[in-house]
C-alpha cells in the first residue's frame, strides 16, 4: 500500500507518532497501522496515542410467534454478547402458568439456582427456576422486555417491564453461569401450558 501523505503528531509529552493517509483513502497511525474491517480510532487520552478498536454491535434475531407449543429457544449467540433484550408482544398461554427465560451454555440450559424475584399490584414472589415473569392468568398478554446483562466471569443479572393489560409486571434477578452464555429459552413454567397468542424476539449487543 503507497502512502500518499504522512504527518508527524507531537504530544506534550514529547513523543511522536505518525498520521498516516493511504493511497485509497485509509487513515493509519503508528508507521501505518491500518485497523480491521469495522474498527474505529479511538484517543488514547492526554499524552498518549491514538488506537484502534472494536465498535459495539446490535442484532436482531428472528421474530418468532407464539401460537403454538411450550418453548422457543435461541441458541448461538456470540460469546462476546454483554447484553441480551427478549421482546414480547402480545405473548399469552393456554393456562396459568408463569413465563420463565432461562439461560445457558453449551451444555444445556440451566433451570436452577436463579435469584429472581417478581413483583405485580399488591403481591410479589421468588423464582429459582428462572427469571421469572408473573402471569398467573390465561387471559393476559404480555408486551414488554426481560434484559440480560453480562457482569463479568459468566454472571448475569437481569430486569424487566411488562405490561399486562390493566397493569405492569415487574422482574430481577441474576445467576452465574459454569461457561459461556450462547443460548435463551422463553418458556412455560409448568412446562405444559402452551404460548397461544403474540411473538418474542431477542436483541443481542456485544
Amino acid at each position: 500500500m503507497s502512502t500518499l501523505k504522512t504527518i508527524n503528531v507531537i504530544h506534550p509529552s514529547g513523543s511522536t507518532n505518525n498520521l498516516v493517509f493511504g493511497s485509497s483513502g485509509q487513515i493509519g497511525v503508528n508507521g501505518g497501522t491500518y485497523g480491521t474491517s469495522g474498527q474505529v480510532l479511538t484517543s488514547g487520552g492526554s499524552g498518549a496515542a491514538p488506537s484502534w478498536a472494536g465498535v459495539s454491535s446490535i442484532t436482531l434475531g428472528t421474530k418468532t410467534a407464539t401460537t403454538s407449543g411450550t418453548t422457543v429457544d435461541y441458541t448461538g449467540i456470540p460469546s462476546t454478547a454483554e447484553r441480551i433484550t427478549i421482546e414480547f408482544a402480545g405473548v399469552s398461554l393456554s393456562g396459568t402458568a408463569d413465563l420463565y427465560v432461562q439461560i445457558g451454555t453449551s451444555g444445556g440450559i440451566v433451570s436452577s439456582g436463579y435469584a429472581s424475584a417478581w413483583a405485580t399490584a399488591g403481591s410479589a414472589g421468588t423464582f429459582t427456576a428462572a427469571f421469572g415473569v408473573r402471569v398467573g392468568s390465561g387471559t393476559i398478554a404480555l408486551s414488554g422486555s426481560v434484559i440480560i446483562t453480562h457482569m463479568g466471569s459468566n454472571q448475569w443479572s437481569a430486569y424487566g417491564v411488562n405490561s399486562t393489560g390493566s397493569g405492569v409486571t415487574l422482574l430481577g434477578g441474576n445467576l452465574t453461569l459454569g461457561g459461556t452464555l450462547d443460548r435463551v429459552r422463553i418458556t412455560s413454567s409448568n412446562g405444559t401450558d402452551t404460548f397461544d397468542a403474540g411473538s418474542v424476539n431477542i436483541m443481542v449487543e456485544s
